[in-house]
């Protein structure tokens, strides 16, 4: 997944304008779209969410994130993230690519499909963990 996460980081700070590239080898956010800094994370939907791929509501969105969020070292995230203004190395954009032979087959296609999803309504929300509101970009295929 690292290598699919550096193409899509890569596609994204180099196809939309707009978006800010981390300033540093070490950075707790990988790029800022629309504003708002982002830690990317390339994965799929979990065995339970399968059957929803492609076709979530926002609600269901906002519950899977919810899961993914308290699913990963939180405490560490937000640890580091503590003394960061806007919720720095907090906010997330995920890619959730449901079969992951696309990346074997058309990962121009896969890659494509975010940036052309990206901006589409109800991909972006917050939710709250831990008591931090977290900023939210969910593109699923």
């Amino acid at each position: 997944m690292v290598a699919s996460h550096d193409i899509c980081e890569t596609a994204i700070i180099r196809d939309i304008p707009s978006v800010i590239p981390p300033i540093g080898n070490k950075s707790v956010t990988d790029f800022i779209y629309d504003g708002v800094p982002y830690d990317l994370k390339i994965t799929s939907h979990p065995d339970e969410w399968k059957h929803l791929a492609g076709k979530m509501t926002l609600e269901e969105k906002k519950s899977l994130a919810f899961e993914l969020y308290k699913g990963a070292d939180s405490d560490r995230m937000r640890k580091m993230a503590e003394g960061c203004r806007h919720n720095w190395g907090l906010n997330r954009m995920y890619y959730l690519v449901s079969d992951q032979d696309k990346w074997l087959s058309d990962p121009e296609g896969v890659v494509g499909y975010l940036l052309n999803n990206l901006n589409s309504k109800d991909n972006c929300f917050d939710i709250e963990v831990h008591g931090f509101n977290i900023h939210i970009c969910m593109v699923e295929q």
